[in-house]
Parts: structure tokens; sequence; C-alpha cells
């Protein structure tokens, strides 16, 4: 099942899942980062929270600026349960383009902090 709006921002906040970060190498090839991700929500907006160090993930967002973050949560252990992610999302990203937006955000948040708007939100399969 798809996790939206706040269900799933809290989902992803709780730090527990699976999580996965997609941007485009320059040479256009995939690259994929498994690396805990936050949101928050200004205003009636979300927005993906990424704390990145130097690496090629971060080089990517910094070139173009968009790209697609998953986040299954974590599998039930209940009798009869599924044994894989069944409830999550697939997130698409792009940078902030509202100074304004970007300020209010990074106010309180680590310098390395990162902030992209979140514009798509689909079901896992």
């Amino acid at each position: 099942s798809a996790l939206t709006g706040d269900d799933l921002m809290n989902a992803i906040n709780s730090t527990a899942g699976f999580y996965l970060v997609s941007t485009t190498n320059p040479d256009g090839s995939p690259n994929a980062a498994y690396f805990i991700f936050g949101m928050t929500k200004l205003n009636d907006q979300y927005y993906l929270q990424l704390g990145l160090a130097e690496n090629q993930s971060k080089a990517n967002l910094t070139e173009n600026g968009q790209g697609v973050a998953v986040y299954a949560a974590t599998p039930s252990s209940e009798e009869g349960a599924k044994p894989f992610a069944t409830s999550g999302a697939r997130i698409r990203f792009k940078a902030i383009t509202d100074e304004a937006v970007a300020a209010a955000l990074a106010e309180n948040a680590n310098e390395a902090t990162l902030f992209f708007e979140v514009v798509d939100v689909r079901p896992l399969g």
C-alpha cells in the first residue's frame, strides 16, 4: 500500500525501514545509495531532508537538482504477514527554487543538510 502525506512523513522519520536515493551520474548512468533521509512539512508542502557527505550522490544533486527516493516500511513479523515490504512510496524530488522556503527549512538544520521539494509520490510497485 502507498503511504502518502503525514503518514509517509511520520514513517520516514521513524528511521525504521529501508531507504534508497537514486540520482543520475554525469554520464547518464544511475547512481543508487542507501542512507536514511527525513521528511518535513512547511506550509502544507513536503520536503525531503538529506544529510550528505561529499560523495557522488551529493555531486549529482548539486549538478541536476533532482532524484528519486524510495522508502519501504519494515515488513511485519506477525504470523501470516508477507515477508517483504508492502508499504512505502517512491518519492520524486527536485531542488527548491524559492529562496525564502529554503531559508525557512534551513533555520533549524545542520549546515550539511540539503532540502528538496517533493513533487510526486507513487506506490512501491
